[in-house]
């Protein structure tokens, strides 16, 4: 017999709505005003965090490579998502979130960006698009950095 798997349960209400479950907006970091996406499967609706950043992933390491320089690292809100010529997904420290939820440029010295990863001495760019936050990039050469954020700030907002 086939076991069936039943996850949390929420009534839609008269407009179509559904409210996300505290501990489904905690364990995938879900704040209030992030964007959602949806889709259809066979026999289901799925529903997960979207990252405008996401659909310029795979054009992410060429661009790195165009502007050149060294340490460069383009962050969602949530996870570092690329790194000079590699694409990845690794959850960004609180350290790192606190000073992206500043939304202003900054220099970094001595900070843990992922686990594992320490940077001595990087600047910070945020990336926003239409007053959202959208990510950031760090990076070791600030001229590399502010091109990066503000190329992909104009492409977003176009």
């Amino acid at each position: 017999m086939e076991e069936k798997h039943r996850g949390l349960v929420r009534r839609v209400d008269s407009l179509g709505r559904v409210v996300i479950p505290k501990e489904v907006r905690l364990a995938l970091h879900i704040a209030n005003g992030d964007m959602m996406e949806f889709y259809v499967t066979t026999d289901s609706v799925v529903v997960k965090k979207y990252y405008l950043l996401d659909s310029l992933e795979r054009f992410l390491p060429s661009l790195i490579k165009l502007v050149g320089g060294k340490s460069i690292f383009i962050f969602d809100t949530d996870n570092l998502i690329c790194t000079n010529e590699r694409i990845v997904k690794q959850e960004m420290t609180t350290d790192l979130k606190n000073i992206m939820q500043n939304r202003e440029e900054c220099k970094l010295e001595d900070i843990e960006v992922v686990s594992g990863i320490n940077l001595i001495n990087a600047e910070f760019f945020p990336v926003i698009s239409n007053g959202d936050l959208i990510g950031a990039i760090v990076s070791e050469d600030a001229k590399v950095g502010k091109d990066l954020q503000m190329f992909l700030t104009s492409y977003l907002d176009n």
